[in-house]
């Protein structure tokens, strides 16, 4: 479980960065379709969250199975190997929402297994 807990850290860590993004770079939705800058750094630290959620054990992803882990693994390969075909609307929603929600749960789960 020691490796998981550092794992949701990670995660924690890379969700803080996005929100340091829109902080820096802008609140608004027009300066993310307007900033590539923006848009690679913030598709970086997804890609990164969605490698440390393959990471974490089955055990874990079982028993916290209300968020979807399985989602957002998926989400880092689309963004990986289909990055031209993203609809960068849906980035920024999940950026937004998903992500404040996922930071939140990761920390609770921490905190949880410790």
């Amino acid at each position: 479980m020691k490796r998981d807990i550092d794992t949701l850290r990670l995660i924690v860590e890379f969700c803080d960065e996005i929100a340091n993004d829109i902080q820096r770079f802008g609140t608004d939705i027009e300066d993310f379709l307007d900033d590539k800058a923006y848009q690679r750094s913030t598709t970086f630290s997804i890609e990164q969250i969605g490698k440390l959620v393959k990471r974490l054990s089955p055990d874990l992803t079982e028993e916290f199975n209300d968020v979807d882990w399985h989602e957002i693994a998926k989400m880092r390969d689309f963004v990986a190997h289909r990055y031209q075909h993203m609809v960068q609307q849906l980035l920024w929603e999940g950026m937004n929402s998903e992500v404040p929600a996922l930071k939140t749960r990761c920390v609770e789960i921490a905190s949880i297994e410790q």
